[in-house]
């Protein structure tokens, strides 16, 4: 009885007013996720991406494609953030060397 329940639960249409509100910011994260694709690759746009992949996973409009990508997206920007650390250590080693032979000659 209870999963007769469940499934003309499911086949219900969703009409109020909320559903209208969803697919509003649906359509909106949809448009700015095609205006992300375009821009340089950076932590920010590769975080935006992920974050708005997630957001359409939790409403339900999403593919297989969508997951992939903010999952890239995510990752893409972790590997630029740990970039950016070893570039600064990298500095500082070369930094340190450069004063080391100073004192040293």
């Amino acid at each position: 009885m209870v999963s007769m329940a469940a499934e003309e639960l499911s086949r219900r249409p969703r009409t109020g007013g909320i559903y209208k509100a969803i697919a509003c910011q649906r359509e909106s994260t949809v448009k700015r996720l095609k205006d992300l694709s375009n821009k340089e690759p950076t932590v920010d746009v590769g975080l935006e991406m992920a974050d708005a992949a997630h957001l359409l996973k939790l409403m339900s409009f999403s593919s297989s494609e969508i997951v992939m990508a903010g999952q890239k997206g995510h990752k893409g920007a972790m590997l630029l953030i740990q970039a950016e650390i070893l570039r600064k250590k990298g500095h500082e080693l070369i930094a340190e060397c450069q004063n080391l032979l100073q004192d040293a000659l």
